[in-house]
């Protein structure tokens, strides 16, 4: 099912269970990564180097979080934000 309106759809796992995911549009990317620099005092750029160099804390829940942004738009091309494998 897909609501197009808050691009959202649901996926069912293999146990047969319902998952809600949001579509996240570049602008909604970029908002969170805005946030994420604006809170941490550097760019996604630093940030992305200094995480494939293993300088930050792992602990830091919201690092987890921009990895996950910096992948995403990586995979739409932005290059400089490649986090390592």
């Amino acid at each position: 099912m897909v609501d197009q309106k808050h691009r959202t759809y649901t996926i069912t796992t293999p146990k047969g269970h319902e998952v809600p995911v949001r579509r996240l549009s570049k602008k909604d990317v970029e908002n969170k990564i805005a946030e994420f620099e604006a809170k941490y005092g550097m760019s996604s750029r630093e940030f992305a180097a200094k995480w494939n160099a293993g300088e930050l804390d792992c602990a830091v829940r919201d690092y987890f979080k921009w990895v996950g942004y910096c992948h995403i738009m990586h995979k739409r091309g932005c290059a400089e934000l490649r986090i390592a494998d």
